[in-house]
């Protein structure tokens, strides 16, 4: 043992091998490095692992050619082409674990936040929104379901796998147009203050007292929802586009589903609340005919709530309001009463499916990119 340690002493004290001990480590690390280099630049990427390496070349594609942003409310797209030209990311054929592929990023400004959508297209892969996953997996409703009616797809019935996880929260998908995929909470807004809101308590000259007044443009609640958008939604705002809301008054012996009376008058916002002919369509009763109907409560998965929440729709009398009671059935009160909140927002059409079944267990979920 004396020995060996003598020689190994003797070794490292002779700076010939201090030299060649110097050499041999800087050619190990030397080809360290050129091997993980290497594996780098011939690693792969699954087609979902491509689509996140897509949006980050974008971010500083866009960073680097200020001049291409969108403007607001307006979208740009992206080749992969332009990305690889700028040697942001490798050709699509040494980047991706499949063939054939082609790629681009849509960009989309939304109150100057913006909101990118990587899309791939491969021999096995496409990247896939959540409309056309839900409606291919729908089926067609016998009882409860996603019920084609003209140009919308719309929610109807009790037991339903409508639920989305989004920005930390967990919504219904009440109905899906052209446009938007209209989403409501599954449940009021649980904090403490959110618990009991007036719609508003303004001095009214018809009542001639302080019953507040059902003109959502001017009321207490639009300005609750504006502080809710701002403070808990704000790592989310490029996805809540702006929707028309449906403001106009609506007389409790109208016969309509379809918003016709609600969308007289309308509001550009990014959340808002349910109206009345949304409640109303999301019941299977064909009894469900009018506000006050009794049966709007049946076959409804918008009739379970712990607690009475606020609707959109104002009666025809100035300071009566619509609300949804504890119990499902549809009711009018003065809009000084105090009511929780269920917020209704938009989703873009083009956003990507990511997992699930829309379940209460398994509630769907998209991909999201932003800033």
């Amino acid at each position: 043992m004396k020995k060996i340690k003598e020689t190994i002493i003797d070794f490292f004290s002779s700076k010939k091998h201090i030299y060649w001990s110097i050499t041999i480590l800087i050619i190990v690390v030397i080809a360290i490095i050129a091997i993980i280099t290497v594996s780098i630049m011939l690693k792969r990427y699954t087609p979902e692992e491509t689509e996140n390496i897509l949006v980050e070349a974008s971010k500083t594609y866009l960073n680097n050619h200020k001049e291409n942003k969108p403007n607001e409310n307006e979208e740009t797209k992206i080749l992969a082409s332009e990305l690889i030209t700028e040697k942001l990311i490798k050709p699509l054929d040494k980047l991706i674990k499949d063939e054939n592929c082609e790629a681009y990023v849509k960009v989309n400004n939304s109150q100057n936040n913006y909101r990118y959508t990587p899309i791939i297209n491969c021999n096995n892969y496409k990247s896939q929104n959540l409309i056309d996953y839900i409606t291919k997996k729908e089926p067609t409703p016998t009882k409860d379901g996603l019920y084609k009616i003209n140009d919308e797809y719309i929610y109807k019935g009790e037991y339903l796998n409508n639920y989305l996880n989004f920005a930390n929260y967990t919504w219904r998908i009440v109905k899906i147009t052209p446009d938007y995929i209209y989403l409501i909470l599954s449940e009021p807004l649980s904090d403490k203050t959110y618990q009991e809101i007036t719609y508003d308590d303004r001095y009214n000259e018809d009542a001639q007292s302080q019953k507040g007044k059902n003109d959502f443009t001017i009321s207490r609640i639009k300005d609750t929802l504006d502080s809710i958008f701002s403070k808990k939604f704000k790592n989310y705002q490029s996805y809540f586009i702006n929707h028309d809301a449906c403001i106009a008054k609506r007389n409790p012996e109208d016969i309509d589903k379809s918003n016709q009376v609600e969308c007289q008058q309308t509001i550009t916002t990014p959340i808002s609340l349910l109206t009345v002919s949304d409640y109303l369509n999301a019941s299977n009763d064909e009894l469900c005919l009018k506000a006050l109907d009794p049966n709007c409560t049946n076959y409804n998965y918008l009739a379970k709530s712990k607690n009475s929440w606020w609707l959109l729709t104002g009666s025809k009398e100035s300071y009566k309001v619509y609300y949804v009671a504890n119990y499902g059935r549809i009711e009018i009160d003065d809009a000084n009463s105090k009511k929780t909140l269920r917020v209704v927002t938009t989703l873009p059409t083009d956003v990507l499916y990511k997992k699930g079944n829309g379940s209460k267990n398994d509630p769907y979920e998209i991909k999201t990119y932003a800033n």
